[in-house]
């Protein structure tokens, strides 16, 4: 009987040395488990958010492509306008004798100053500022339509760069040629009287 009350002893005195060093171990137990349940929490966050941003990265990339793809649209329709106009001296002429023609000349150009001041660069709205300005000065005893074109050409260029082609070599004369036959002709002209 004494056998069995030292083993009861020292079964009572191994279960409580047992059980406080479970109990010890507890809350170490338990906070690894909250901090891997927390990391796998923070893991799901942290996927769905990535998910999230690659998804708003990509409808950023289609809506800037497509607002490029309309402004370029934009901007080449009011090129070919103004270059219809200024390829054609016989419509020139035309907006010099009829008012309706040169209201309408005049909208369009309020609406090219609208679109580059939304859609380009700094140095574009500059460029087309120097332009109209120019050409509302024409007859205030400026140089004349050699100069005028020069300024175009120099505003076309610049939304050439603006719409995706930054590191061109084209020149404003090199766009000039395109519809102005004899344009370097003219210049030169201009160039002689003026130096």
């Amino acid at each position: 009987m004494l056998y069995l009350i030292a083993f009861l002893n020292v079964a009572v005195v191994v279960v409580v040395l047992v059980g406080i060093g479970y109990l010890k171990r507890l809350p170490q137990r338990l906070h690894e488990e909250g901090l891997k349940r927390l990391e796998h929490g923070l893991r799901r966050e942290l996927e769905a958010l990535k998910d999230a941003l690659v998804r708003d990265r990509e409808l950023l990339r289609i809506v800037r492509s497509d607002l490029q793809a309309r402004k370029t649209d934009e901007l080449v329709r009011l090129g070919e306008f103004f270059t219809d106009i200024f390829a054609d001296p016989d419509k020139i002429k035309r907006l010099e004798k009829s008012p309706e023609k040169a209201r309408e000349f005049k909208a369009k150009t309020v609406d090219l100053g609208t679109k580059l001041f939304f859609f380009t660069s700094d140095e574009t709205v500059r460029a087309y500022l120097d332009w109209r300005e120019y050409g509302q000065s024409i007859g205030e005893g400026a140089s004349g339509p050699v100069q005028i074109m020069e300024l175009f050409g120099e505003m076309v260029l610049r939304v050439r760069r603006d719409v995706g082609y930054p590191d061109t070599e084209c020149t404003p004369d090199d766009f000039l040629r395109m519809f102005i036959i004899g344009w370097d002709e003219m210049k030169q002209k201009r160039l002689a009287s003026s130096g």
